[in-house]
């Protein structure tokens, strides 16, 4: 089942959100949510995620809603190595996002793939390993992971979902699965599709329902992942 009474995914001032962290519970608050996710976006170098954490325990004490606190870390190489703190004492998950393209030890631009591609240096079949790759080592290598956004990158490459096939999703489904990771479902970037939704469900893997606001207004405002949640339950 996936809940749309929660928002697992806004992002607050303390990265590139618009709101803090109390405006945005107030909205939550007001829209009736269950839980909701703040998640910001951390590098290896970020210093402020103490107080982050020591913000988000506050809030705790002054709501009754479930208050996660999360880091987005975008995925470094092709082997699934995020871009993290050394010190993540009080992160309840890590959402790994394919911003770029892990490939070999670095990332790369949707415009350098898509030139390589052009040029016959890569095939579409070598894009959708390597990320799935890459997928597959963050989950492997860090504890509580989120597989953020996933598959949001192909569409600047170009490439199409359902070029993905059906058995490499079900094989990272098993890994989800077994490392105990979760999958959102991202109204933002409107993915992963319900063809892949289905895969983890199958799998029994949590599906979370999220925004990915970074402003206020958009928490809890779900299209996309609503008619993901109607197609499955009319399935």
């Amino acid at each position: 089942m996936i809940r749309l009474d929660e928002d697992m995914h806004v992002h607050s001032t303390f990265s590139d959100g618009k709101n803090t962290l109390l405006e945005n519970l107030r909205v939550a608050e007001k829209l009736g949510l269950r839980r909701l996710g703040c998640v910001d976006h951390v590098r290896e170098d970020t210093t402020w995620l103490p107080l982050f954490i020591y913000a988000i325990e506050n809030l705790r004490t002054i709501s009754s809603l479930e208050i996660l606190a999360c880091v987005e870390a975008k995925i470094l190489d092709a082997d699934g190595r995020l871009d993290v703190p050394n010190d993540l004492s009080g992160v309840d998950w890590i959402y790994a996002a394919d911003h770029q393209l892990p490939l070999g030890d670095r990332c790369y631009t949707p415009r350098e793939i898509r030139t390589a591609m052009e040029q016959g240096e890569l095939h579409k079949s070598d894009v959708i390993a390597t990320l799935l790759r890459a997928t597959r080592g963050a989950i492997e290598s860090y504890p509580r992971v989120v597989i953020a956004h996933l598959f949001s990158i192909l569409p600047k490459l170009r490439i199409s979902e359902e070029d993905v096939p059906l058995r490499h999703i079900e094989e990272l489904a098993r890994i989800a699965k077994n490392n105990g990771a979760c999958i959102e479902i991202d109204e933002r970037w409107r993915c992963p599709s319900l063809r892949t939704i289905r895969v983890f469900q199958r799998a029994g893997v949590p599906v979370w329902a999220s925004t990915d606001s970074h402003r206020r207004e958009k928490i809890g405002q779900y299209t996309y992942a609503r008619g993901i949640a109607e197609s499955k339950e009319r399935a």
